[in-house]
């Protein structure tokens, strides 16, 4: 899920690169979400899944021939109503609707080595932030349940490898890489306290299709992009708030969230 934008401490590095040219790439997509929480003994406590769209502003050098420097970098801005099956504080089952709207900033430098296939090395960090608001519902007993918000905040940092191929008119490029994230905040207005979810590792991956343009102008679609990626969290710590008077011990869960999505981009 990475696509590039320009960063001022590039500069002098990008201005080395003789066939450099700011051209930004514009992408919007569809992704299919899905949030999974577990509870101690890894029983399933909710599921959350549905679409969500999002555009993206991008710039990389990833397309170059030869060795050298790579860079990628992008902004991200994703919302989506999906669906929420889970269950109360009582373990009543119920079903509802969440909301998410956030923003993802990626960006990552490396280096390709050139050789029969060129391989790229890839580091970079991340930062995605998102609200996720679940809306009043009745659970499986025909009880009020209460919504709630969230505020997530998550830096992470990547390491990955790039494979560039090249077709007759046609370029790919195919990444693989791992994500752990160095830094977690889980604000939960409702309750008033501020989780840490726990750190763990995951995966992700993507391959972007671009399009040799015509000879005098850009094509309307310049690129298609499918991308699986994901986040992993452990159980937070717990922390103590009170809610009408009574004291209430509240805890993240584990938890799993996952998106596979497909994009087109317009170079401009």
């Amino acid at each position: 899920m990475t696509i590039p934008i320009y960063c001022g401490w590039c500069t002098t590095i990008f201005a080395q690169e003789n066939s450099f040219e700011f051209n930004p790439e514009l992408n919007v997509g569809i992704e299919m979400f899905r949030w999974q929480e577990f509870d101690s003994s890894g029983i399933r406590l909710l599921t959350e899944n549905g679409p969500r769209l999002f555009f993206s502003v991008a710039i990389s050098n990833t397309d170059k021939s030869g060795s050298g420097f790579i860079y990628e970098a992008a902004v991200k801005g994703y919302s989506g109503e999906v669906d929420y099956d889970g269950q109360d504080s009582n373990g009543v089952f119920t079903s509802s609707d969440t909301i998410y709207a956030g923003y993802v900033f990626e960006l990552n430098g490396g280096y390709r080595v050139q050789q029969k296939i060129d391989v790229d090395i890839l580091a970079g960090i991340g930062f995605n932030a998102w609200e996720r608001e679940i809306k009043n519902n009745r659970n499986a007993q025909g009880n009020m349940v209460s919504g709630i918000t969230e505020e997530y905040t998550i830096q992470y940092s990547t390491l990955a490898i790039g494979l560039p191929q090249r077709f007759a008119n046609a370029g790919g490029y195919l990444k693989i890489g791992v994500k752990k994230p160095y830094s977690t905040s889980e604000d939960v207005d409702n309750f008033n306290v501020t989780l840490s979810p726990g750190r763990k590792y995951s995966g992700f991956i993507s391959y972007k299709l671009v399009f040799d343009a015509d000879e005098n102008s850009k094509n309307l679609i310049s690129s298609v992009t499918f991308y699986y990626d994901s986040l992993r969290f452990s159980r937070s710590s717990e922390k103590v708030t009170v809610v009408n008077s009574v004291p209430l011990l509240v805890r993240q869960p584990k938890s799993n969230l996952e998106v596979i999505g497909f994009a087109i981009g317009r170079s401009f």
